[in-house]
């Protein structure tokens, strides 16, 4: 079925993309249109995180996230239309052929840089993205910025609860804390974002448990310390001190900032 486009957009056909978003094209400018399935509209909740999404986008103003353009509600639902960001993600990375070579510690290094730095910036709107993965980071060619996706999960100022339930998530890279169902905060989200990195490095996955049952299990209780170690060993020292510092299992011994966690320098 072709999405429907907000009134004065054009959806480009074959670019949908799971949850709900898709291509847009307004005036010869590519955007990215996000909506909800049919079924997740009959829920309310689900109606007010969308609206709260393009309003954190909104007061993000491109600060770690792509730039709002608008949003809405028609006879389909409620709807954002955001910047679409052309960057690859961190996942696509970590198959790079590239990754290994000479020049790879460095440009890790400067995507963490600037991965942290987008994080920082949404935590400072007074968020925690809570769902942080390889897939959701997007960094540019050189590695000098970074952008986060996909607030579906987000908690914080103006993002209504999320109701109770089963994990939701992406276990592989989430903190302890989120396994268990415990309140998230800024050092929830530099775990994960620092396992997607060290992810990147090593190309080895944090958890390697295949079913659902499993990895809630190894999420919820077992530290990913001694692998974040190995997958560090690729990286420049510091930067790989700093991001092993940041999967501490218990939160109290965890850093949420690369420049707190170690000098880079």
């Amino acid at each position: 079925m072709r999405p429907v486009a907000p009134e004065g957009f054009v959806a480009i056909a074959g670019t949908e993309q799971p949850g709900g978003a898709f291509e847009v094209e307004r005036e010869g400018t590519l955007c990215v249109c996000k909506r909800l399935p049919p079924r997740a509209r009959e829920e309310p909740w689900m109606r007010a995180r969308l609206v709260a999404e393009g309003a954190l986008l909104e007061r993000l103003g491109g600060r770690g996230a792509p730039r709002h353009v608008g949003s809405g509600e028609d006879h389909a639902g409620p709807w954002i239309v955001m910047e679409r960001v052309p960057w690859p993600s961190l996942d696509s990375r970590a198959g790079e052929e590239s990754r290994g070579g000479p020049t790879w510690p460095a440009w890790l290094a400067r995507a963490a840089i600037a991965a942290f730095e987008a994080l920082s910036a949404v935590h400072g709107a007074g968020v925690v993205h809570g769902d942080l993965s390889p897939a959701n980071v997007l960094v540019d060619t050189g590695a000098a910025h970074a952008v986060l996706v996909d607030f579906d999960l987000a908690v914080g100022a103006g993002m209504p609860p999320l109701p109770p339930g089963p994990f939701r998530g992406t276990l592989r890279f989430a903190a302890p804390e989120a396994a268990r169902g415990e309140p998230l905060d800024r050092r929830s989200d530099a775990f994960a974002l620092a396992a997607s990195l060290l992810f990147v490095a090593s190309g080895e996955p944090p958890r390697p448990e295949t079913t659902p049952a499993a990895m809630l299990l190894a999420a919820a209780e077992r530290s990913i310390e001694p692998w974040a170690r190995r997958a560090a060993a690729t990286l420049e020292p510091a930067m790989g001190r700093a991001l092993v510092a940041c999967c501490a299992f218990d939160p109290r011994e965890r850093s949420d900032d690369l420049g707190r966690a170690s000098p880079l320098a």
